[in-house]
């Protein structure tokens, strides 16, 4: 416990210190990029609603495995958007490698079904789903961007082979880990994953529905960076479009244990647009942009959170007064 605090904090302080050099790096770049912020179109606006379009299509992933895991009522893709937004929420402000979400997802909707077994086990394949997804579109992206003449970085390069070594390196380590642990049948994690291992052929075709649906996700949020170039008077085409999310992507899942990937995103963005030739204010007003919409992400979250509390507040029964 201790050295997993120990190296939290460094992760935090080596963090800081990074975004520190590089504002200093950027600084000229970064006020010229604050300054073009103040000059965006309107239709960068369209930003927000994109944003809640796709996080209810990813939500279809994760409504699709629960159905699959659980029994009963079904809960409405609406309900489980909003649980999504929550949890992304938590994930950029806490810093315990992009977990804290999950762990808020599975807590949320078992204390309302009463099924902790199957949807800790429905958000954990929803989460491997969506990672799977997002290293083959990172692939794909810059993969199809390259059969087009961009050429990406060197940094672009160890980061995208340091994606693909991971994931190579870390389904072996996740597999033996959870042979291990269900090995122990009377394991808290054993008991928690047995819906998965009950109908193993139900549950592999939920799973590669997810990754469909995460898919879909991701081409959505390529929608984002399209409407934050337009703003900024980038004009981009689909490639360089997807190459740039692509990299953004990849970036993301490989700095996962960097909170709020803070820095990463970023760096991943400036790299892309160099790649393109583009100047680097331009990528970080895109970055800022991104910023702008996660912050609302968490303000949205928040007060989704103080609106439950207060229903759950108003549900909790008055006992009455002892009369004398």
């Amino acid at each position: 416990m201790v050295n997993r605090i120990v190296l939290s904090r460094l992760v935090r302080v080596a963090t800081l210190v990074a975004v520190g050099v590089a504002i200093v790096y950027y600084r000229h770049e970064l006020w010229r990029s604050l300054v073009e912020i103040t000059n965006l179109g309107a239709i960068v606006l369209l930003v927000l609603p994109l944003f809640l379009l796709w996080n209810w299509v990813a939500s279809f992933a994760w409504l699709d495995l629960h159905t699959r895991l659980t029994t009963g009522s079904v809960p409405s893709v609406w309900k489980l958007s909003l649980i999504r937004m929550q949890a992304q929420a938590v994930n950029l402000i806490v810093p315990m490698a992009s977990v804290g979400g999950e762990i808020l997802r599975s807590a949320i909707l078992s204390k309302q079904t009463g099924q902790t077994a199957g949807t800790t086990s429905a958000v954990l394949l929803d989460k491997i789903a969506d990672s799977a997804a997002g290293v083959l579109f990172a692939l794909l992206g810059v993969l199809l961007a390259l059969s087009q003449g961009i050429d990406s970085s060197p940094t672009t390069t160890i980061v995208l082979a340091s994606m693909s070594a991971s994931s190579v390196l870390l389904v072996p380590f996740a597999l033996r880990m959870l042979s291990t642990h269900l090995g122990r049948r009377e394991s808290r994690l054993a008991l928690s994953l047995a819906p998965i291992f009950e109908t193993p052929g139900r549950i592999s075709v939920g799973f590669y529905r997810a990754m469909a649906w995460h898919m879909a996700e991701r081409i959505l949020m390529a929608g984002e960076i399209y409407l934050a170039m337009l703003a900024t008077g980038i004009s981009a085409g689909p490639i360089d479009v997807l190459f740039i999310t692509a990299i953004l992507t990849a970036y993301s899942l490989v700095f996962f244990f960097v909170p709020g990937q803070v820095g990463a995103i970023e760096a991943g963005i400036i790299s892309a647009f160099a790649s393109l030739g583009l100047p680097t204010s331009a990528g970080l007003t895109i970055a800022l942009v991104r910023r702008a919409r996660q912050l609302f992400v968490v303000a949205a979250a928040m007060a989704l959170w103080g609106i439950r509390r207060r229903q759950e507040e108003l549900l909790v029964p008055i006992e009455p007064e002892d009369v004398p």
